[in-house]
């Protein structure tokens, strides 16, 4: 049997990077008391999903105590070192005191030590001395990272009752439809926001698969102004073929979405900004999703449920990169400020976050975020054009 011996610590992630590597028998992990109470469940029940039911065992030690936690970890270590057992010792995250209890255990053992760089998923092994290395003697098991798994593992889930099928094509058709929508909001950048706002605003269903828009409505509610620019919009729409205009007498316009999936991206303003910045990112990364739905507590459905859409959520490797779009005149610092609530609760402190604007931000804007460690990208400088593949 295979036993990895670890100290529990407050990165999720660190607690389990071992587990999600290697073919692990039973975890033993170290840890004060209130730290137990606020983990094991969670991880409990992530072992046991994606670690092919892994066995856990949590054991308390005192806090600024290394005699007695020394004493505690040599028996419950002496404990698992009988027949064939394999034992080693992971020391990913966590603080010094322990650090220093498994270095002790170490010497005086031969048990091998390794530790993982979180950010690369690299291995270290530490084990001069010892018999074997975990990376020789323990198969891989190479475990895929997934949205579902880091949100899990932090104590959430993703709701995907309430995610939008819009967030992703999900056919040839979608896939090009989403290069058309990308070309026309480039061309649009500036003025996106306004014109589906207006879309949305003034479209009427007519019942029978087809909408319109009457001009006298976008000139009441957006001003005169903006008629000539929906007009405008209406054709380069017919163009790239995203509607089939249907008819357009001077007073309204009549035409027909060429798919739910295009009528959902025309009718939300952050949604073709989402889309592409999704794309952009499964591109580099491997895993990215658009309309990430979160529930705090993980128990979906709850009337006190406390919920957050993240517009983008990728991966990289075991890195989580969160991404707040924005089309309006200015990411506010609202929008920064929410980024940096939702990153802390479920990206944790190797989080990456990136904020994608349609526009300019303040020098205010800029600073805030710059000090929160938020990357800010515009969008016409930073994301080009391309030819996508799911």
């Amino acid at each position: 049997m295979v036993v990895n011996f670890d100290f529990l610590d407050d990165e999720p992630i660190e607690n389990v990077i071992t587990n999600l590597n290697f073919r692990i028998d039973k975890t033993v992990y170290f840890g004060y008391s209130d730290s137990i109470r606020k983990y094991r469940e969670t991880l409990e029940s992530f072992l046991k999903k994606y670690c092919a039911g892994q066995e856990a065992e949590f054991i308390p030690v005192p806090k600024g105590k290394l005699g007695e936690t020394l004493s505690i970890m040599r028996d419950a270590v002496q404990a698992e070192r009988k027949g064939d057992n394999l034992v080693f010792f992971d020391v990913t995250g966590g603080e010094a005191m322990p650090m220093v209890a498994f270095g002790i255990l170490s010497t005086e053992t031969d048990t091998p030590i390794h530790i993982f760089n979180v950010e690369s998923n690299r291995l270290l092994e530490q084990d001069d001395g010892a018999e074997f290395e975990i990376s020789k003697v323990v198969p891989r098991r190479n475990t895929a990272f997934t949205v579902e798994m880091l949100v899990e593992l932090r104590g959430g889930s993703v709701n995907t009752m309430q995610m939008k099928k819009s967030k992703d094509p999900e056919n040839d058709e979608d896939l090009a439809a989403t290069e058309k929508l990308i070309a026309l909001f480039n061309g649009n950048a500036a003025g996106w926001s306004r014109l589906i706002s207006v879309i949305h605003a003034c479209l009427s269903d007519d019942g029978d698969g087809s909408f319109h828009i009457d001009y006298d409505t976008v000139a009441d509610r957006y001003y005169s102004s903006n008629v000539k620019r929906i007009r405008r919009f209406i054709r380069e729409l017919t163009d790239a073929g995203l509607i089939m205009l249907l008819s357009d007498d001077g007073d309204s316009v009549k035409f027909r979405f060429v798919s739910d999936f295009v009528r959902a991206n025309l009718t939300e303003e952050g949604a073709v900004l989402e889309l592409m910045t999704c794309l952009e990112l499964r591109k580099k990364y491997g895993q990215a999703q658009a309309g990430v739905v979160i529930d705090w507590d993980s128990t979906a459905g709850d009337v006190d449920d406390v919920i957050n859409e993240i517009d983008v959520l990728a991966l990289d490797g075991f890195v989580p990169v969160l991404v707040s779009c924005k089309c309006g005149n200015q990411a506010n610092k609202d929008a920064i400020y929410e980024l940096e609530t939702v990153a802390r609760r479920f990206g944790g402190k190797y989080a990456r976050k990136m904020l994608v604007s349609a526009k300019n931000m303040t020098p205010a804007d800029k600073r805030r975020a710059a000090e929160m460690g938020i990357d800010i990208r515009v969008i016409d400088k930073d994301i080009q054009v391309r030819k996508y593949k799911k």
